[in-house]
């Protein structure tokens, strides 16, 4: 019938509207939001290797000094890995031009980063002190900035996602209340026509039978 017709199609606009809202969720879950999480632990160890250089202007143990060496060259492995990962999930223009000069900016950065190493390891504290308000820190800041450059992107694309899970939602809403509200008239005048076909006839034999008597 009718009625069963629009209710399955009530149920498959249903299905398909919970399938898009579910594959929008998965993106951002499983897209968007590890994006930011590795560009928050980027951030995170490049505040370890500030913390580790500043350091190292104050220790004069031999284990402490090797130990703040350890956390920069560790430093450097864990965001070559969170670099690689960003590389393979980007997907986007935007994205991938902004971390290219991601990259770019990185580079720059670890050419004095690498200089005030050097400059300590050999004993050159004063030097290596300079070099890192005069070289390293402007670099470093450059590098953070284009690393916030991508985390706006990926938070902007996260809110474009919401945004159309808020559409396919209403969409949703508009196409369930149309489907139900047509079923409800059909329904109403099915029930009409089948009231006035029992009724009709019974009417038709009254009078016949009031002609008769």
């Amino acid at each position: 019938s009718a009625v069963a017709a629009l209710m399955g199609l009530l149920g498959a606009a249903s299905l398909h509207s919970l399938g898009s809202i579910h594959s929008e969720f998965s993106e951002v879950m499983n897209d968007r939001y590890p994006k930011l999480r590795i560009a928050g632990e980027i951030k995170a160890v490049n505040n370890d290797v500030s913390q580790a250089l500043r350091n190292l202007f104050v220790v004069s143990d031999p284990d402490d000094i090797k130990a703040q060496f350890d956390v920069i060259d560790g430093s450097s492995k864990r965001t070559n890995a969170n670099i690689e990962k960003l590389t393979q999930t980007i997907t986007s223009d935007a994205g991938k031009q902004a971390l290219a000069r991601l990259n770019t900016a990185r580079a720059e950065y670890r050419k004095p980063r690498d200089k005030v190493i050097e400059l300590l390891k050999a004993g050159r504290n004063e030097e290596a002190k300079i070099a890192l308000l005069l070289d390293l820190r402007p670099k470093q800041v450059a590098y953070m900035d284009r690393l916030e450059d991508l985390v706006q992107l990926q938070d902007k694309l996260m809110a474009e996602a919401g945004s159309d899970v808020e559409r396919v939602v209403a969409q949703a809403r508009v196409t369930i209340l149309v489907l139900l509200a047509s079923a409800a008239v059909i329904a109403l005048l099915m029930a009409l026509w089948i009231i006035r076909s029992v009724t009709r006839p019974l009417a038709e034999a009254v009078s016949v039978a009031r002609g008769v008597a």
